[in-house]
């Protein structure tokens, strides 16, 4: 499970990346710059 969120926005929970980078990979996940472009993009349409 991940720790609290680093920052709410409209409801919606967002993390930083050095908060998640240590759970990468775990659940099958990984971060990739597909991922992290559609994080921005919905951090900025908020």
């Amino acid at each position: 499970m991940l720790p609290s969120p680093d920052a709410m926005v409209s409801g919606n929970a967002y993390w930083l990346l050095a908060t998640v980078r240590p759970f990468e990979g775990r659940w099958g996940r990984r971060i990739t710059t597909e991922r992290l472009n559609a994080y921005k993009a919905a951090m900025t349409d908020s």
